[in-house]
């Protein structure tokens, strides 16, 4: 009787070790959150002033902002590289990504990395669309953790 116990417990053991690894990978996989955000004079700034706004999603109601890194303009291709700083009670972090900006049509394309809080070192993508005066842009970004 005694080894059948021992048996059950050490099956029952192996079941919650493997259900818990299960659990842990789900919560590990890309998360999404949408956003809204606008310009925002600041003269102390170099660039004129961040973004700031809303986010939703995976991470629930909270804010962003986004200042510009680097900005180099073009005709009708802009690179930039900006920071991302996302508050959330279900998530917060900051992330650096670079990308494009055609400013012909006002889609942004960027790709970065998470630098600090939730998520450090999972992959991050934007894609979003500025609106014809390039003042306020909104979007979806992708935070895929690395494996």
């Amino acid at each position: 009787m005694k080894t059948i116990k021992n048996l059950t417990f050490a099956a029952l053991a192996a079941t919650l070790l493997f259900q818990t690894s299960i659990t842990r990978a789900s919560d590990q996989g890309p998360k999404h959150i949408t956003f809204q955000k606008c310009f925002v004079a600041d003269a102390d700034d170099p660039f004129g002033g961040p973004f700031v706004g809303t986010v939703d999603g995976d991470c629930g109601v909270g804010t962003v902002v986004a200042k510009f890194v680097t900005l180099i303009p073009g005709k009708a291709i802009w690179r930039f590289s900006a920071e991302y700083t996302i508050t959330t009670p279900g998530c917060s972090f900051k992330t650096v990504c670079a990308g494009i900006e055609d400013v012909r049509t006002g889609h942004i394309v960027l790709n970065g990395v998470v630098t600090e809080g939730d998520h450090v070192g999972a992959r991050v993508q934007v894609r979003a669309q500025d609106n014809a005066d390039l003042t306020c842009s909104s979007g979806i970004m992708t935070i895929t953790p690395r494996k």
